[in-house]
């Protein structure tokens, strides 16, 4: 092991200048974030010829650290093989160039605060937890979508949410300032609850103990400050399209897993607080409510003893106000100004919506255009 350790470094500084060279040879007006891969790669080279210059490599007493910091590389090597590179292999004009177009216009139309991220599609198109159906991969600023979403313009909505994961690499001390203490007084409370019903089943305790120190911290939280972002842009579009995604993919309506599931909150949460924000800007939302209340009737049995406490209702009272006001200090523009206008992918994006409620034929026949 210690004889092929320092070939084994050479080998992955060799294959890094390749993806250099290979990335240099791209064109950084279709593909923005160009720079930013191209700079994570040299950044990777630094820190291996680090590990490669050591004195010490394969010293007895050091050579189980160097391994592990060489391990801990390899995996943001991975990452850029996974999904950096694949931005610059799969560029496809009509695809990742349409898409990336169509969301530097919303970009546009919302006023975003920051620079445009770019589209690439090559998602496997499933809306599980993992890694698929739209998400954004905060190393390269992209969002990833499945690969024919360019004539799937019910989805189209969906950007906005993601979009608000690339904002909030800016303003995440501005969307979160008061969720700490919120946070640490329904931790107060769950620990109240637990020990008024005497909960003793030590799995549930230390699921219970996760919530508000880990889940909601981590993950739970930008989740639903990317939904409010979505509806403060898109408006009402953004509700329907939440509401295709889980009545397409997602069995459950309040049940939690937290350890298989843990990276979002349960769609009747998500929902809870998208209704939540279109009552807050005023738009007539009882269509989509009812329609939601339909499909959550078929799995309401499945709420579970605690989720009451792990959801607080009044934390989207509060959360709501809070995120339209700092949408609003930052610039972005509130969706009823885009929807005024019939030329604002905004205002199409709703269309689309009201259309296939309204009258399916002529959805068809708006199908066939192209959306800009």
């Amino acid at each position: 092991m210690k004889k092929f350790f320092p070939a084994y470094i050479s080998h992955i500084i060799q294959l890094l200048n390749k993806y250099q060279e290979f990335a240099a040879s791209k064109n950084p007006e279709h593909i923005v974030v160009i720079p930013i891969i191209k700079e994570r790669i040299k950044k990777l080279q630094r820190r291996f010829f680090q590990i490669q210059s050591r004195d010490d490599l394969t010293a007895p007493d050091q050579f189980k650290r160097n391994i592990r910091s060489f391990q801990t590389l390899l995996m943001e090597v991975e990452e850029l093989e996974c999904f950096g590179l694949p931005i610059l292999t799969h560029y496809q004009k009509d695809f990742d160039g349409y898409l990336t177009y169509v969301l530097n216009q919303l970009c546009d139309e919302i006023g975003c605060p920051v620079e445009k991220p770019h589209v690439c599609a090559i998602s496997t198109g499933t809306s599980g937890q993992g890694r698929d159906y739209y998400w954004y991969h905060r190393y390269f600023d992209t969002i990833f979508v499945p690969a024919a979403e360019k004539f799937s313009i019910l989805n189209l909505p969906d950007l906005l949410h993601e979009l608000g994961h690339h904002i909030l690499k800016t303003y995440r001390q501005s969307f979160f300032e008061p969720f700490s203490g919120w946070f640490s007084n329904y931790n107060e409370m769950l620990e109240k609850t637990l020990l008024l019903r005497d909960i003793r089943d030590s799995d549930r305790i230390v699921k219970s103990q996760k919530i508000f120190s880990e889940f909601w911290p981590s993950y739970w939280s930008e989740e639903l400050v990317c939904d409010l972002i979505a509806v403060y842009c898109v408006g009402l579009a953004y509700a329907w399209t939440n509401l295709k995604i889980c009545q397409s993919y997602h069995p459950d309506y309040e049940s939690i897993n937290i350890y298989y599931y843990a990276y979002h909150p349960p769609d009747s949460y998500r929902m809870d607080a998208i209704l939540a924000m279109l009552k807050h800007l005023g738009i007539d939302c009882l269509d989509v409510e009812n329609t939601w209340f339909e499909y959550a009737e078929i799995y309401r049995h499945n709420k579970q003893a605690l989720y009451d406490n792990y959801f607080p209702v009044d934390l989207i009272e509060k959360a709501v106000p809070h995120i339209f006001q700092i949408c609003d200090e930052i610039g972005l523009v509130i969706c009823h100004d885009n929807i005024k206008k019939n030329d604002t992918i905004i205002y199409k994006l709703n269309n689309a919506w009201s259309l296939i409620r309204r009258d399916p034929k002529d959805f068809q026949k708006l199908m066939e255009k192209p959306l800009i």
